[in-house]
């Protein structure tokens, strides 16, 4: 009797999904970067997941490289269509990559310590990596926005 869960592939054993949904813009950014800087698409978010740690005095958390690369095959992820995305994701792309299960469990409960969420610190370090500005700069600028 099958329960309808097909199992994993092997790369997938053992790891957790971390997902953020971006404005179109900042998949371009992200692109570009991939492109220039011949990384994968989980070597970027590991760097932006990385950059948000380091501004906290945190260790880096994701180790960079792969055991293997794997290219799309399929055209880019799409913006989600406007009548199946919730409203919080509507005209926004999805951008991820699959962690080790105890690296996602730190990640995690970095987030529960400061009450952030996956979106939050994937759209903080992209800004932080892709954005010239330092890092003081960028925190300076939020809290001006904030008052």
């Amino acid at each position: 009797m099958s329960t309808g869960k097909t199992k994993p592939p092997p790369s997938r054993l053992n790891k957790k999904q971390i997902i953020a949904f971006l404005e179109p813009e900042q998949i371009e950014v992200i692109t570009k970067k991939i492109s220039q800087e011949g990384k994968t698409g989980q070597e970027v978010l590991g760097e932006a997941i990385n950059a948000v740690f380091a501004l906290h005095g945190m260790p880096p958390v994701i180790k960079y490289g792969h055991l293997r690369l794997v290219r799309r095959q399929k055209s880019r992820a799409q913006s989600r269509a406007q009548s199946t995305a919730p409203s919080c994701r509507k005209g926004r792309v999805a951008f991820g990559g699959w962690f080790h299960k105890d690296t996602h469990a730190k990640i995690a409960a970095f987030a529960a310590e400061l009450d952030l969420t996956f979106q939050t610190i994937v759209e903080k370090g992209i800004s932080m990596i892709t954005d010239p500005k330092p890092a003081e700069e960028q925190e300076e600028a939020e809290v001006r926005d904030v008052a």
